[in-house]
């Protein structure tokens, strides 16, 4: 699988590549540094998917995820932010990311585990019970 990181923090690229390699997951992450890079990136490269932190030094808060889904409709976007707040999280997830993680309260498999629900669209199995 291949990632686009957004972030500006390199010790946090670090941190995050090593989570992902110990979670057992063969990802490729490519990092930029701020949204004029990750713009060039999302269309350069094609990831599978970005991981986006909220607060880059030329973004604004959700800024970068409107700017990201412009440049690449339909690029599956997980956001990683240092932000506990749940209005932020709720603005990200209806502005269409596809999730929401807070930095420093993610391990290696449940950032693999967002990554892979955000690139594998769920299907509903035929077989399931119907609500009454």
């Amino acid at each position: 699988m291949r990632l686009l990181m957004v972030e500006d923090s390199e010790a946090y690229v670090a941190l995050v590549r090593t989570q992902l390699a110990a979670g057992g997951g063969e990802v490729r992450v490519r990092h930029a540094r701020t949204l004029a890079a990750a713009r060039d990136a999302v269309v350069r490269d094609r990831p599978d998917c970005v991981l986006l932190d909220l607060g880059l030094p030329d973004a604004d808060e959700l800024e970068a995820l409107d700017a990201l889904r412009a440049a690449a409709p339909g690029l599956p976007i997980v956001v990683l932010t240092g932000w506990t707040h749940d209005d932020v999280a709720l603005r990200a997830v209806r502005t269409g990311a596809q999730d929401v993680l807070v930095k420093g309260d993610t391990s290696g498999p449940a950032l693999l585990r967002a990554v892979r629900h955000a690139v594998e669209p769920s299907t509903p199995s035929s077989g399931s019970p119907r609500w009454r």
